[in-house]
């Protein structure tokens, strides 16, 4: 399995592929969006699933264009994160609620 993120998400997509190894011991390989496209999209089957990390910022198109084309080579796809419904053909949607600002700001003493 490949699991993909960008920005930020790609610190989700690496701690996803560890805890797929840790508890499912699932071989969970993560990927920026943009390396999926340099060698490794070659294992996609249907048989290989890519978990792809999609958030509401700049890092989505990325996101989208890289679950596109392992879509194209046959593989499941499962989404998550913020924008999670944006990405098309997605066997598994996985959304998660946008944090408030609130909970990423520091609290006041």
């Amino acid at each position: 399995m490949f699991v993909i993120g960008r920005g930020v998400e790609f610190a989700t997509a690496r701690e996803i592929a560890l805890k797929l190894l840790e508890t499912c011991r699932v071989a969970a390989e993560p990927l920026t969006a943009t390396d999926l496209a340099h060698g490794p999209v070659a294992a996609l089957d249907p048989l290989f699933p890519v978990w792809a990390i999609a958030s509401t910022d700049a890092t989505l198109a990325p996101v989208q264009e890289a679950a596109a084309r392992a879509r194209e080579m046959g593989a499941t796809l499962v989404a998550s994160g913020t924008a999670a419904s944006a990405i098309t053909g997605a066997s598994y949607c996985v959304p998660v609620p946008s944090p408030s600002v609130a909970l990423l700001s520091p609290s006041s003493p």
